[in-house]
C-alpha cells in the first residue's frame, strides 16, 4: 500500500513504488523542468541530522515531462517498520548543489510474507 499525504511518504514493508517528485521554482508555483543530464541523488537516513544512519541512497531518474521519478525498490522498503527521512539533491556541478524536496517516509507493518 502506498499513500501519500505532502512530502510524507507511506509505504507497506517490502512494496515497491514509483513516486513523481516535481519540483518548483523560487517562487513557489513555476515547475522546475529536468532533463536527463541532470543528477538528482537521493538519501533516506533514520533522523534529520546527516549523522543519522544511512538506510539507502541512490539516483533519481528523469520521468516524462521533465519530472523527477522516485522508485524505492522491495529491497530497500524491507527496512525495520518506523519513520525515517529523506530528502532530494539537485546536483549541478561540485559548486551548485541544491536540496529540492524533503519529508518523511513511514514504513508500514505487512500482513503477508
Amino acid at each position: 500500500m502506498l499513500t501519500i499525504n505532502g512530502t510524507t511518504i507511506e509505504l507497506t514493508r517490502g512494496d515497491s513504488a514509483y513516486i513523481s517528485i516535481p519540483a518548483v521554482a523560487e517562487d513557489g508555483e513555476t515547475p522546475v523542468v529536468f532533463d536527463d543530464s541532470d543528477t538528482l541523488q537521493l538519501q533516506v537516513r533514520d533522523s534529520k541530522s546527516h549523522d543519522g544512519t544511512l538506510m539507502f541512497d541512490g539516483v533519481i531518474r528523469v520521468g516524462e515531462n521533465g519530472v523527477p521519478v522516485w522508485y524505492i525498490s522491495p529491497a530497500q522498503s524491507t527496512i525495520d517498520t518506523g519513520t525515517y527521512y529523506w530528502d532530494i539533491q539537485y546536483v549541478k556541478d561540485s559548486a551548485n548543489i541544491m536540496t529540492y524536496n524533503s519529508g518523511k517516509l513511514k514504513i508500514l507493518s505487512e500482513v503477508t510474507v
